[in-house]
């Protein structure tokens, strides 16, 4: 689904992304759907063509969240600038 023009730039109204699902005594992860997002001042929208998962996430994932909760991983990656 394409979105209106926002900023003057048109495109999905959501994308992948990876959470870390905490549940009890442990955490996982799962690709899902979420929303994209709208940058803010100073700050720039890239289209992400290679990304990745380190361990320092997974081994913040474990036990720094509440049971039930989820959180988006994933801090490095390349891509073209969209914004």
């Amino acid at each position: 689904m394409t979105r209106p023009a926002i900023g003057g730039r048109t495109g999905p109204h959501t994308m992948k992304s990876y959470a870390m699902l905490a549940t009890a005594g442990h955490a996982t992860t799962k690709l899902r759907d979420a929303p994209v997002p709208e940058p803010g001042p100073r700050q720039m929208l890239v289209r992400m063509r290679a990304a990745s998962l380190n361990r320092g996430e997974f081994i913040l994932g474990h036990g720094l969240q509440k049971p039930g909760t989820s959180k988006a991983i994933g801090v490095e990656g390349a891509g073209p600038r969209v914004t």
